[in-house]
């Protein structure tokens, strides 16, 4: 009897959408990523800047506990450009570092090149959530500060999660975020 062939790896899907809360105003920055194998496609709007459409492809790489995806990414809209981007996950127990880094080269005006980056710390007490830090330098946030602190929850159920993040507390430019995801 003859082995079936091996389809190979199959597609998975996540999308996010992320709402931002700052001076009683919205901002919506929905995703999508597509992986298969170590093949990473992104597509993003407003999260390398407002009403800038981003289109990612990169490598997902693997070394035990630590994941890095570096990717290059085409940027349409208020800022048009390119973008290299590195993002990492590294895993220890309850703990996890995650985070990610992108140099933003635009293109109509070299003076608006941008380096924006993100990170979280967080421990899982139990399965289903965690409490951690969340730091982020971004140019889609109107802020005095350069560079936004603060604690961050996350739940988990299934294949959905739920984050939620208050940058600044107590300072001016204060601002939440409160993201949720799904993966199929």
């Amino acid at each position: 009897m003859m082995a079936a062939a091996d389809p190979g790896p199959s597609w998975t899907l996540a999308g996010s959408l992320t709402g931002i809360v700052q001076n009683k105003s919205v901002l919506l920055q929905p995703a999508l990523t597509f992986d298969r194998g170590p093949l990473h496609l992104e597509t993003r709007y407003n999260s390398d800047d407002r009403d800038t459409f981003s289109l990612f492809a990169g490598w997902n790489l693997e070394w035990g506990k630590l994941q890095l995806t570096p990717m290059l990414g085409a940027l349409a809209g208020r800022t048009k450009g390119i973008a290299p981007e590195i993002d990492l996950t590294l895993t220890w127990g309850q703990f996890k570092l995650s985070g990610g880094a992108e140099y933003i080269f635009d293109f109509s005006d070299t003076a608006e090149d941008y380096f924006s980056a993100w990170s979280g710390l967080t421990m899982s007490p139990l399965a289903w959530l965690q409490l951690g830090l969340a730091l982020q330098r971004t140019r889609v946030i109107r802020s005095p500060r350069e560079v936004q602190l603060g604690p961050q929850l996350g739940i988990s159920f299934w294949k959905m999660s739920a984050t939620f993040s208050l940058y600044n507390p107590g300072f001016q430019g204060e601002y939440a975020s409160l993201g949720l995801e799904v993966t199929f």
